[in-house]
């Protein structure tokens, strides 16, 4: 049995911003999901050192379980939608944030010293878009050229629910015994966060 564990940082109005991570895998699951839970550790740690005064909004962070199955508390965020996300100015979600570049030679997995391009998604505005894109330049984040045509994970229930913005780097192996730590460069983990 697994639950999702949620933590609030107040902010100075009761508007908030939502970011949320899994954290069931398999396997070792160092891209799935540790590296997003990394990214959103380190978020939650850079803003509970800011006074409580210069947060604008109240920073909501959530740890879902089960999403391969269709996580639980996000089809219950959806179905709350009007009363949960009332005050929700966007959520992030952090999944599969971070792995290196690998490619198939031969019969043979090979390592790149690249960070793999992530996959994404915002839904808004074109400036959310535009901000999120710019900002992802900016921190040297590696993305495709092209927004997905839909939101994937465990944020596919809410994907229309309130504006957000999703990153997922999908390599040419997870969910296998390959997905360990060694392959999740920390300048991957650090650009997103």
């Amino acid at each position: 049995k697994d639950a999702s564990v949620w933590g609030t940082l107040p902010g100075v109005t009761d508007e908030d911003i939502l970011l949320f991570a899994h954290h069931d895998a398999y396997f070792e699951g160092a891209i799935d999901n540790a590296s997003g839970m990394a990214a959103m550790v380190a978020l939650a740690e850079y803003f509970s050192k800011i006074p409580q005064a210069q947060r604008r909004r109240t920073l909501k962070f959530v740890t879902t379980s089960g999403h391969h199955a269709g996580s639980r508390c996000v089809r219950w965020m959806h179905a709350n939608r009007a009363t949960f996300f009332a005050k929700t100015a966007m959520f992030i979600n952090d999944e599969r944030v971070s792995a290196t570049q690998t490619y198939i030679r031969g019969p043979a997995l090979r390592k790149s010293n690249n960070i793999a391009a992530r996959r994404w998604w915002v839904y808004g505005s074109p400036k959310l878009a535009s901000v999120a894109l710019d900002t992802f330049k900016d921190f040297g984040v590696t993305v495709y050229h092209d927004m997905e045509t839909r939101c994937c994970g465990d944020s596919s229930a809410v994907q229309r629910d309130v504006p957000n913005v999703v990153l997922m780097e999908s390599p040419v192996f997870y969910h296998t015994d390959h997905d360990r730590p060694d392959i999740v460069p920390d300048g991957g983990l650090g650009g997103v966060a």
